[in-house]
């Protein structure tokens, strides 16, 4: 590929914007836990969600405005599935009434599985890549000292 080719372009392009998505839903994540395992007397702390509003629309406009070409289209797709489910996760996020809940995990749940939709379509936006893991590394010398014949 060259630097000209639109795929590339949009590659180079796209990245931050799914690094800030992945952030977010990783945010969203983590107040999913701490919304089902705090103590109820106690005052929810809506910091996770703030941050996640805040990465999320400092790049929504970038996502909108991103031009996906052909090969990429899918990609764009579900990146745009995962905003939309990260907006859906948010109202859900500050909302208190009844169901706010489940709606909240279920569109985490969406975004998350857009994310990884997305990372398995174009190389470089991968999730996690553990194929560089100190677990990775240890595998194959784990497999010749502990072979049993």
């Amino acid at each position: 590929m060259s630097p000209s080719d639109p795929v590339l372009a949009y590659v180079l392009a796209a990245r931050p914007l799914h690094a800030a998505l992945r952030e977010a839903v990783i945010q969203l994540a983590a107040f999913a836990l701490y919304r089902a395992t705090r103590t109820r007397a106690l005052a929810l702390d809506i910091t996770p969600l703030d941050r996640a509003r805040d990465t999320l629309g400092d790049h929504t406009a970038g996502l909108a405005a991103l031009r996906a070409p052909d090969p990429a289209a899918h990609h764009h797709h579900h990146l745009m599935g995962a905003a939309t489910a990260l907006e859906r996760a948010l109202a859900a996020g500050y909302a208190t009434g009844t169901g706010a809940d489940t709606l909240f995990f279920a569109a985490v749940e969406e975004a998350e599985r857009h994310i990884r939709a997305a990372g398995r379509l174009l190389p470089g936006f991968e999730m996690v890549d553990l194929t560089q893991a100190c677990c990775a590394m240890h595998a194959p010398a784990a497999l010749v000292t502990h072979r049993v014949d």
